[in-house]
């Protein structure tokens, strides 16, 4: 993934004109984007073997925003299907569904960021 590319999701995502922020909100639209990219990353590194650890660095170290958006656009944590440990699941069949996911301020951000 190219570095401007996800520098420019990520300053689109702070600009209150594409996400509507007002200042007001208890989370802000980015904070409530990368909330769900990490929860989504995070399922599927634990479901892959990694250690705490590595999804710590991964998704909480320097670059960890960057890592989750690139997760994401790489396609593991939409339209994909993962398997994922009895503990971690929410049905019987094992597998986690993820879609796209339609916050309008992330499409926005992944259409204008080229």
């Amino acid at each position: 993934m190219g570095e401007k590319r996800l520098d420019n999701i990520i300053s689109l995502l702070q600009d209150p004109s594409i996400t509507k922020d007002t200042g007001n909100e208890k989370k802000s639209t980015y904070d409530v984007v990368m909330d769900e990219l990490k929860s989504r990353s995070k399922l599927v590194w634990k479901a892959r073997g990694w250690t705490e650890s590595q999804i710590n660095e991964h998704l909480y170290g320097a670059d960890g925003d960057k890592n989750a958006i690139t997760d994401y656009i790489a396609g593991l944590t939409r339209n994909s299907e993962i398997n994922i440990n009895p503990q971690d699941r929410n049905d019987e069949t094992g597998k986690l569904q993820f879609s796209e996911y339609m916050h309008p301020a992330f499409q926005d951000a992944l259409l204008y960021s080229t």
